[in-house]
């Protein structure tokens, strides 16, 4: 795989992400998917919103830094084992975003769920999130807590963090992060309006099976 051509998609996404408010300056990681079992990933500490090319980080599924030159004054994100457990866990997946969009981890902090079923385009997009209960942000138990949700959802909403949605390619793992956050904005203001009418089960089954097909 083409690792220049995916930093600077990481790079680009990386900015998106920032602009959208979905994450903060410091906050939240990105990473793809290499051969030899390497990943690229975004840096510890470094402003998302003005991410340079070569601060991207190349790793091995040890958590070691692969380009220690290049990446020398480098940390990888404390987040990079919660990458790998992902990779491990579901070999379908390429990249993966973490992000801590406002609504989505307002939900994150709460008993409450988020509804993905207020739109045929969200389910279509998300499908049901898996929710994964807390553990120290960086910590191992984490990593294993989400490594075993991975093969329940595309996305995952983190008790008291924020959310990890991943797919085949970086437009995937992106639009997934931002309709989630489109669905906690939506889940919160049917609740202020009432009398909500999410589809039926018949209604995302016929979903299901047209998106089989399309």
């Amino acid at each position: 795989m083409d690792s220049v051509y995916f930093r600077s998609e990481i790079v680009k996404y990386a900015n998106r992400l920032y602009e959208k408010q979905l994450i903060s300056a410091s906050g939240g990681n990105i990473s793809v998917r290499l051969d030899n079992n390497e990943m690229l990933i975004t840096p510890s500490g470094v402003d998302k919103g003005n991410l340079d090319f070569e601060q991207i980080c190349l790793a091995d599924y040890e958590g070691n830094i692969s380009n220690p030159t290049e990446s020398s004054n480098l940390k990888l994100s404390m987040e990079s084992q919660m990458h790998i457990a992902i990779y491990k866990a579901r070999s379908d997946v390429n990249t993966i975003i973490h992000s801590h969009p406002l609504f989505a981890s307002a939900y994150s902090a709460t008993n409450e769920k988020i509804s993905t079923n207020l739109t045929g385009e969200i389910f279509a997009i998300v499908g049901k999130p898996a929710y994964v209960e807390y553990a120290r942000m960086g910590s191992l138990t984490l990593a294993e807590l989400v490594g075993n949700s991975a093969a329940e959802s595309n996305v995952l909403i983190l008790a008291n963090h924020g959310v990890i949605a991943f797919g085949k390619d970086l437009f995937e793992a992106y639009n997934r992060s931002e309709i989630i956050e489109y669905a906690a904005h939506l889940t919160f203001i049917t609740k202020l309006i009432g009398n909500i009418n999410c589809l039926d089960n018949e209604k995302l089954n016929a979903i299901t099976d047209f998106l089989k097909n399309y």
